[in-house]
């Protein structure tokens, strides 16, 4: 009897990786790999803004959806990236942007701006006279799809909403 140290194989730890897609297009599924944690953002809507009343209105952010695929190996999914909205005019609202798709995952763009509340704009940002407000999608989640800046008080420098994307991460 005793103590024997037996040598065990331990077989490499798998690697993660990740594919970041900004453009429309198509995704190969890698060489044994059959999950794939995906998110998915929506692209960000266009900035509205008034001139003769000083208001401007924040645009929003594009949705968000993180979902486990169960792929087969080499398989092609269609990837459909959202466009931003955009920038609304003078008393124009800010365009929606568009949704992102990926294989069965849809992630809704986000709503245009507007600066007035009513049957059209219902559920919609409405801006404000009294102060200054900018929105640059700084605070949205990484790598989303940021609504577009508003108009300042006193500027006419509305922006567009940033483009989706999408990110798949997958082990090998």
């Amino acid at each position: 009897m005793g103590i024997q140290t037996i040598p065990v194989p331990v077989a490499a730890a798998p690697t993660l990786q990740e594919t970041q897609i900004t453009s429309s297009g198509t995704f190969t599924v890698p060489a044994g790999v059959t999950r794939l944690w995906c998110h998915v953002y929506g692209g960000g809507s266009g900035g509205a803004y008034k001139t003769s009343q000083n208001q401007a209105a924040v645009a929003t952010a594009g949705g968000v959806v993180v979902q486990m695929l169960t792929v087969t190996p080499l398989a092609s999914l269609t990837a459909t990236i959202g466009a931003g909205g955009a920038a609304g005019a003078n008393y124009a609202p800010g365009g929606d942007g568009a949704n992102s798709v990926f294989d069965s995952i849809t992630a809704n763009g986000g709503l245009g701006a507007t600066l007035y509340v009513g049957a059209t704009g219902a559920g919609r940002v409405l801006g404000s006279s009294s102060f200054d407000v900018s929105s640059s999608g700084a605070n949205s989640p990484a790598n989303s799809g940021a609504g577009g800046a508003s108009a300042t008080r006193y500027a006419n420098n509305n922006r567009n909403g940033g483009s989706g994307r999408i990110i798949v991460r997958y082990l090998t």
